[in-house]
Formats: structure tokens, C-alpha cells, sequence
């Protein structure tokens, strides 16, 4: 499941079962509801732009951690949030956008925490993933209920030519969009007299599976492409062309061989 540095380059590690562990560089420290954390089954981890640390849970909604305790979260005008959180994303204002696995989009601007969209017309309800593009538009990503973009003002359901689409992650690489989706494999996005463009690669392109689980673009440039059958790298020139597809595999010594959703992070030492 997720994870993230915090302000002191600490790494925070979600687990769906066993709560949450922080590893400083030399030990370990585990979190779970036996001292405070409310649940046990995380699936991503973010920090806002005052040092908290905000997790998506699988069964309490939105729980923010400020260094000392724990709590549960709900809007600013008192409403319950949805139990299970899919995913978190912290946009270039440091907003944080949660994905709900039942009601949307859920937004925090820094002070207040609120449902977002139904106003501008996003009705989708299970939400995957966010990026952001170099325009400043976010893209969400939804589980079989479309692909949409938000500039800002209007929300634009993206045709993508694809029926039923599991969006499961999208990153922003270069400022190039790429997409890894549940079945149909990875996506580049780019726009050609203004439209959207989608090249699809897949397994018989070189990836080790089209079930992909995570997408990251490490600070080399490379893509990593996490699935059920190890991790791919893809590599690119200089003219941002890619140019080879590497596969990790337990032969390669990746032994756990499955990822997970929002997994991967590269560390202060550029570790991966």
C-alpha cells in the first residue's frame, strides 16, 4: 500500500491488516489501534503543507496524525466521510484530493475539508487516482466509470475509446501523462490539434503483465511499472522516446514478485 516522507524524511508504510510503520533511517517504529491509529487497514499516506499526515483507511475514512495523536476526520460542516479512502494526491497548491470507494471526490484546501464535484457535474463514485498536468488541470481516474478532467472551473469526461476502464493510477512524467490501468496496460497522453491521444503498450510491448498496480517516475527519468508478475523499467533518451522495457522478476532477485496500489517512493539517497 502507500507510502511517503514526512517533514523529517522519515518513511511512513500503509499495510491493509497491520496498521502503519515508520522507519527512520535506522528502526522501526509500528502504529496500530492498539496505540492510537483508529484503523489497522491503510491504503495511502500524504502530508499537507503544515507537517500532519493524512492516510486513507480502509474502514475510518480520513484520519490525520499531527505528530502526537490520531483522529478521524469528517467535513467542515460536520458530515461523515465514506469508510474506505483509495487514494490521496496533493496537487501544486497543496491541496489534498481523496478518492472515496463509494462517494467521489473529497477536498482539502488547507483549512476546510468538503465533497467535491457534484456541483460541476462528477457524479462518478469510485474514485482511483489524481494528477495533475502541467496546465494544472487534474485528471481523476475512476473504477469503470471514466476517465475526467477538472481545469479548474468545468469537469470534462475524457473520451478515451476504451469501454469499462479500471483507472488505477496516472502519474505526470516530464510532463508527459501516463496511465496504468486494471486490464488494458500502461497509457502515454499526449494532445495533437487538441485533442487527446492515447498510445496504448501492453504485454506484448515488452511489459510483464497489463494488470498494472502502480506507475513512478523516479529523479533519472525512468518510468517504473509495478504488477502482479514483478516491476518493469522503462527506459527513455534524451528525446524522452522510450527505447527499452527492463523486467524485474524473481530471477532478477525481486522476490515478492506482486505489488500493490500507491507503492513505490524514492528515498532522500535516491533509493527506490
Amino acid at each position: 500500500m502507500g507510502m511517503n516522507l514526512d517533514m523529517d524524511s522519515n518513511i511512513w508504510f500503509c499495510t491493509y491488516g497491520f496498521g502503519l510503520t515508520k522507519f527512520d533511517g535506522k528502526k522501526y517504529t509500528y502504529y496500530n489501534k492498539d496505540n492510537g491509529t483508529i484503523d489497522n487497514h491503510f491504503f495511502d499516506v500524504e502530508t499537507d503543507k503544515f507537517g500532519n499526515l493524512w492516510f486513507a483507511s480502509g474502514n475510518n475514512g480520513i484520519i490525520k496524525y499531527n505528530g502526537k495523536t490520531f483522529s478521524k476526520i469528517k467535513t467542515s460542516s460536520g458530515e461523515e466521510i465514506p469508510k474506505r479512502i483509495l487514494t490521496i494526491y496533493k496537487d501544486s497548491k497543496n491541496n489534498l484530493w481523496f478518492g472515496t470507494n463509494s462517494r467521489g471526490v473529497y477536498l482539502y484546501d488547507g483549512t476546510n475539508v468538503k465533497q467535491f464535484g457534484k456541483e460541476i457535474g462528477l457524479y462518478a463514485k469510485d474514485i482511483m487516482t489524481f494528477c495533475e498536468d502541467n496546465e494544472n488541470n487534474i485528471w481523476i481516474g475512476t473504477i469503470n466509470e471514466g476517465l475526467f478532467k477538472y481545469n479548474g472551473k468545468n469537469v470534462t469526461k475524457i473520451n478515451t475509446n476504451i469501454e469499462k476502464v479500471y483507472y488505477r493510477t496516472i502519474i505526470n512524467r516530464k510532463g508527459t501523462l501516463w496511465m496504468g490501468t486494471g486490464s488494458n496496460g500502461v497509457f502515454k497522453i499526449t494532445k495533437e490539434n487538441g485533442k487527446y491521444v492515447f498510445k496504448q503498450f501492453q504485454k506484448i510491448d515488452g511489459l510483464s503483465s497489463d494488470n498494472i498496480y502502480l506507475l513512478f517516475s523516479d529523479t533519472e527519468g525512468n518510468l517504473w511499472c509495478g504488477s502482479e508478475k514483478g516491476v518493469d523499467k522503462l527506459i527513455f533518451n534524451k528525446n524522452n522516446e522510450l527505447i527499452d522495457i527492463k523486467n524485474y522478476t524473481k530471477n532478477e532477485g525481486f522476490i515478492g514478485i506482486e505489488t500493490n496500489i500507491n507503492a513505490a517512493l524514492e528515498d532522500k539517497n535516491g533509493d527506490i
